[in-house]
């Protein structure tokens, strides 16, 4: 009977801990996604989007297609894709692909296979 209160006890508090460090771990990514949501923020200003092409460039980032970014903002696809090629001129990016790598390159750490990648579209070696 004591050995089952020992072990209630003991998992109360390993349950206790392991909600702690939970809570603070979402407390640093909850700071750390402000930052980066002002970051994107900031580069949006700095290519004079407006307000409808942010949404829209927020919506693609999130990976939504252009048929469900036309319904969320009630337009058709089409419109979406007319806005979206502004948007792609704005940024000086040829395609969504490359605006959203624009955004996600420096946040993935890269894989050795990543580095070989890069240095040979540079013309030379990875280094170990």
């Amino acid at each position: 009977m004591l050995a089952d209160h020992k072990e209630k006890a003991t998992l109360r508090e390993e349950l206790e801990f392991a909600h702690a460090e939970g809570q603070a771990w979402r407390a640093t990514a909850q700071r750390q996604m402000k930052n980066i949501d002002e970051a994107i923020r900031d580069q949006f200003a700095q290519w004079e989007l407006t307000s409808a092409e942010i949404d829209i460039a927020m919506f693609m980032l999130k990976g939504f297609s252009h048929k469900e970014i036309g319904k969320f903002r009630n337009v058709s696809e089409s419109t979406i894709r007319q806005q979206g090629a502004v948007i792609y001129a704005k940024s000086n990016l040829k395609s969504r692909q490359a605006f959203c790598a624009f955004f996600m390159e420096d946040l993935l750490k890269d894989s050795p296979n990543d580095q070989e990648k890069a240095a040979a579209r540079e013309g030379g070696h990875a280094q170990a």
